[in-house]
């Protein structure tokens, strides 16, 4: 590891508030040697050999296993629609996040 700080402070302020956190000085600070720490180990990914290796999709031999569907017991509607905020003919109600384009 690396004692020069990989994220400088301010970029740390920015990713701190970007992520709605509120820190402390010292702890920006504490945050900041953390990040670089971690930037450090990433980057030595950068001395992997991988000329001549091909790409993979999937790790490990349990890729894309999938179990038959079984029926199980359902909830009635009703509580499943007991808490939620809102409903409507029987289904949740969710609030629209895309406008109409007109």
């Amino acid at each position: 590891m690396t004692s020069e700080h990989r994220i400088s402070l301010d970029e740390t302020r920015h990713v701190a508030r970007l992520s709605k956190l509120d820190y402390s000085e010292a702890e920006l600070k504490e945050l900041n040697l953390e990040m670089s720490r971690i930037l450090d180990t990433v980057s030595k990914l950068d001395n992997v050999p991988v000329e001549g290796l091909e790409a993979t999709l999937a790790v490990g031999a349990y890729a894309n296993r999938f179990r038959e569907d079984q029926v199980g017991e359902c909830l009635p509607r009703e509580k499943a629609l007991a808490n939620a905020p809102s409903s409507r003919d029987g289904s949740f109600e969710i609030p629209r996040i895309i406008s109409k384009i007109e």
